[in-house]
């Protein structure tokens, strides 16, 4: 009898930025009804930054930094394979450290989002940053609530992890953030003559396919690059948040 398929997102060893896209396509597949109600749920949080809502322009940015956060923390509690339980448990302890972190991971890409200038600051920016979410919901102490010092704590030992391949890092994201705003860009033009209620809910649509790919992207990333540090026999970086 063949071994039953891992219900959480593994990766056992260092691997090349295909094969750590591959290992997010194929979690994606697993779970795609879930991933796309999560990205739903971003991609109308995304709307707040859209002119016609008449939103402030930083109220919306900190709803896309919030959701941003939310989704991506939701994302690594399903790729994890952890019960409604043990991810709400997580989520409890961590609350305090993950609230900042929507904004110190969180708002700068949604800064960069709709500004070419600001594309390639974002990407090495995730690439730094974006692991503290993973590691204050994975490498938490029990019954030790991670506060603001721990959120600081995650995020020395992610840019400590970034640091093991961070070009390697920079081209996945990069990648990631590429085949986004590609297939985005070429379903809202193919929906320009339906005007802007076609546009934007082209925009809407792709968004809520696609940027599930994007977090569960950074989420393998973020197991890969502890493979290449304990291959590496980097011990350094054994801090918890």
């Amino acid at each position: 009898m063949p071994p039953m398929e891992s219900s959480k997102l593994e990766v056992d060893e260092p691997q090349r930025a295909g094969e750590v896209l591959a290992a997010a396509f194929r979690e994606y597949g697993r779970r795609p009804v879930t991933y796309v109600t999560i990205g739903a749920v971003e991609a109308l949080a995304s709307l707040a930054n859209y002119e016609g809502v008449g939103i402030h322009p930083a109220a919306g940015y900190a709803i896309a930094a919030i959701a941003f956060l939310a989704c991506f923390t939701v994302t690594v509690c399903v790729a994890s394979g952890w019960s409604f339980a043990e991810a709400r448990a997580r989520i409890r302890n961590a609350v305090v450290a993950l609230a900042g972190l929507a904004f110190v991971v969180g708002l700068p890409q949604t800064l960069g989002r709709f500004d070419a200038v600001f594309i390639l600051i974002v990407i090495l920016w995730l690439a730094v940053t974006a692991f503290a979410i993973p590691i204050v919901l994975h490498e938490q102490t029990p019954g030790r609530p991670v506060r603001i010092p721990g959120m600081f704590t995650a995020l020395r030992r992610s840019m400590t992890l970034s640091q093991v391949a961070f070009l390697h890092a920079a081209l996945v994201i990069a990648i990631l953030f590429a085949v986004t705003v590609l297939i985005t860009t070429v379903l809202v033009g193919a929906l320009n003559n339906f005007g802007d209620q076609g546009q934007l809910a082209a925009f809407v649509i792709s968004r809520a396919v696609l940027v599930p790919v994007v977090f569960i992207g950074l989420f393998a990333l973020y197991l890969e690059q502890k493979q290449r540090q304990r291959v590496s026999g980097d011990v350094t970086v054994g801090e918890r948040a």
